[in-house]
């Protein structure tokens, strides 16, 4: 009995394993397929983890080097902006006698408006222009007509002579030339802003003001009036009405750069910004203490110290600042062109006569304006002209000398004759009476001899005052001289 309990006991255990087998495996039931194993799907899973973690690396991968092209090119940029040359926003606000054009930079000087190329002084105008600009093909500009006068010209390129455009009267020496018009202020008919077409020359008004000063940006105008308020005016929509930007800063003179207006303001104490609409207003510079400075696109301003007699340099929106210049006069206007700053100042310490110097904007030394001398090459040409008809002068006086001279012994010669010829005549009466007239024509040529050689000698005289080549002329009419002095002492 204990036998048959311990097979049944191994017999259960048997099919107990086999029932638990076939648990496991449901699909077992007769047929010969077998179950995909688990390992198969954990592979595939492993496929695509590695695949995700690649495009993962991949997508860091190109971020990063799209980052970091990004970044190389700031820098590229930063650098060549570094080492461009600064346009300057405020020159025409300077009297605009600086502008730089391309690879060259006109000067308007007091003896003229001057191109300079690779250091070369070349004289396009003898006008002494201001508010010089360049507006397609041509170079327009003011110069002073009369005491409250000024001349509009245009200098069209390739050109000798400028074209005048037109005289007006105004206080206030700045033009603007945008749309093929020239835009100015005029105190004729009313005072206010005109404007004179290229095309056809019609003139017209656009805004009657009492203007202080005005500014072209971007088909913006901006104008001050007397009474210190701010305003501007699309040009491209003359029906639109001016919208006050600020009126209660009494803003004179400004200049604009990207939308926001900059002002020096005396009741705040420094130079000012607001934004166009007439929002965002703030004092940003404490150091500009008048009218007399220049903003530049890099955001760099230059302005004049007045107490100090110094032109320094800083950022538009801080308050450090470098000296570059120095400078006597307290109302210098500074203009800039090809990374140099261009200032007035007195010629000597003594002297009330002005003159524009120059100087990198980094402080550092520039060129010296050297202004071609025209004057002493027109007293050369005029010098060798004289030198040349006085020496021409000496060419006759030296023909005519010799024609005396060949005169006085043909005389001499013929007297001879006459004389040897009378000598044969018989009658001693007639022989003395043609010696006598013999005698009396020899002592007539005799002193006409002594009246010519008196003559070439006050000529010789003047002529070896005037050059050395005088004198060479001057030694051969002498020895004329001396050939006559013998025969007259022979005589």
């Amino acid at each position: 009995m204990q036998e048959i309990n311990l097979k049944t006991s191994e017999e259960e255990k048997n099919i107990g394993k086999i029932l638990k087998n076939d648990k496991k495996t449901p699909n077992s039931g007769g047929s010969n397929d077998k179950p995909p194993s688990k390992h198969d799907f954990s592979f595939f899973k492993k496929i695509h983890e590695k695949l995700l973690k690649s495009k993962m690396i991949l997508g860091i991968g190109v971020v990063g080097v799209v980052c970091l092209v990004l970044l190389l090119v700031f820098c590229i940029s930063q650098i060549k902006r570094a080492f461009e040359p600064e346009i300057a926003l405020g020159n025409l606000n300077n009297n605009g006698k600086v502008l730089q054009d391309g690879e060259s930079v006109y000067l308007g000087l007091s003896e003229g408006l001057f191109k300079e190329t690779n250091g070369v002084l070349t004289k396009v105008s003898g006008d002494r222009a201001t508010s010089i600009m360049r507006h397609g093909d041509s170079l327009y500009y003011l110069c002073s007509a009369s005491q409250r006068s000024f001349d509009i010209k245009a200098l069209k390129d390739g050109s000798e002579e400028p074209q005048m455009i037109k005289t007006i009267y105004t206080s206030i020496n700045k033009i603007y030339v945008n749309q093929d018009s020239v835009y100015y202020v005029s105190s004729e008919n009313g005072y206010g802003i005109r404007k004179i077409s290229m095309k056809d020359m019609n003139e017209s008004l656009v805004i009657l003001a009492n203007i202080v000063d005005f500014t072209i940006d971007d088909d913006i105008l901006y104008y001050t009036d007397i009474a210190g308020k701010l305003e501007r005016i699309n040009l491209s929509k003359t029906e639109e009405a001016p919208f006050t930007i600020d009126s209660s800063h009494s803003i004179r003179k400004f200049q604009v750069r990207d939308k926001w207006i900059y002002f020096y303001s005396n009741r705040d104490g420094g130079l000012c910004k607001i934004k166009m609409n007439g929002k965002g207003f703030e004092v940003v510079n404490k150091n500009i203490s008048n009218d007399s400075y220049n903003i530049t696109e890099k955001g760099n301003i230059y302005f004049l110290d007045r107490t100090k007699t110094k032109i320094c340099k800083g950022k538009i929106e801080g308050n450090s600042y470098k000296t570059i210049a120095e400078t006597k006069i307290t109302n210098s206007t500074l203009n800039i062109a090809s990374q140099n700053l261009y200032y007035e100042n007195y010629v000597s310490e003594t002297s009330s006569i002005t003159k524009l110097y120059r100087v990198k904007t980094n402080g550092k030394p520039a060129n010296e304006i050297i202004v071609p001398e025209e004057k002493e090459e027109e007293e050369d040409i005029e010098l060798d002209e004289v030198e040349n008809k006085v020496s021409n002068e000496n060419v006759v006086n030296t023909s005519e000398s010799s024609n005396t001279t060949n005169t006085t012994n043909t005389n001499t010669v013929n007297t001879e004759n006459t004389e040897n010829t009378e000598n044969t005549v018989e009658t001693d009466n007639v022989e003395d009476v043609e010696k006598v007239e013999t005698e009396n024509t020899l002592n007539t040529d005799t002193e006409n001899v002594v009246e010519e050689n008196k003559e070439e000698n006050v000529i010789d005289g003047n002529n070896k005052d005037n050059s050395k080549k005088d004198e060479e002329d001057n030694s051969e009419n002498g020895g004329v001289i001396t050939i006559l002095t013998d025969e007259e002492t022979s005589n």
